[in-house]
């Protein structure tokens, strides 16, 4: 009769440990194919200048380094949007393009509605059109936070203005990311409306490759985690 190595540890009382020991490598392996698997996302994006990057079109395939796109890693593959200068939501009309079939789509949008006096209102229903307009709609849908601009006098408003931001996500099943946490100088009053750093910013509104390389890696993070 053939002895086999599962006989040996049967008899020598370790049969059990070692079913437990491979199940849980057997586990280990599920558990590293799913986290692999749920970290490449599909995207499409919509946004503004921040979004952009730069005075060129975007290009997802290879965005410019002042483009928080171009720092979410293997998070996500961007497959289609668009972003241009200064736009509000009210631009997503301008802007829509064929894309292919996605996980997700974000709507980086905010800053220029917020600094033009539109209300959270308009914003959201402009992306509620322009969603229900796309080719390919994907299920899941993203809004994201205005981030500082320096001027502390706003900061009370800028809370306010992403708090009712992120209820009108939860009142559409929609998804709400807040990647400004690590630029912000602080999280209420006047503070939250300034930069953390200098050197984070260009011109008290859009990010430097430095800033860029964080909102990214934030938004890449909070995008798995949500």
């Amino acid at each position: 009769m053939r002895v086999t190595r599962r006989d040996v540890l049967a008899g020598l009382g370790l049969g059990a440990i070692a079913a437990g020991l491979a199940a849980c490598g057997a586990g280990d392996v599920t558990s590293r194919a799913s986290s692999s698997q749920r970290a490449r996302l599909r995207g499409v994006v919509y946004g503004d200048s921040i979004t952009r990057g730069g005075h060129d079109p975007l290009d997802v395939s290879a965005p410019p380094s002042r483009s928080w796109v171009a720092h979410t890693g293997d998070t996500v593959d961007w497959v289609g949007g668009a972003a241009v200068w200064g736009s509000t939501a009210f631009g997503l009309t301008m802007m829509m393009e064929p894309t292919p079939p996605a996980d997700l789509v974000v709507f980086f949008f905010g800053t220029n509605d917020f600094r033009k006096g539109r209300t959270v209102r308009q914003m959201v229903k402009d992306i509620q059109n322009a969603h229900e307009n796309m080719t390919n709609p994907p299920e899941r849908v993203v809004l994201v936070a205005v981030g500082p601009e320096d001027n502390p006098q706003v900061g009370p408003r800028l809370i306010a203005w992403n708090r009712d931001v992120h209820r009108a996500a939860q009142e559409r099943g929609w998804d709400f990311v807040d990647p400004w946490g690590r630029l912000r100088a602080g999280k209420s009053g006047g503070a939250y409306a300034m930069w953390a750093s200098p050197e984070t910013h260009v011109d008290h509104l859009h990010p430097t490759d430095i800033g860029a390389k964080v909102l990214g890696e934030s938004m890449a993070a909070q995008l798995v985690g949500a």
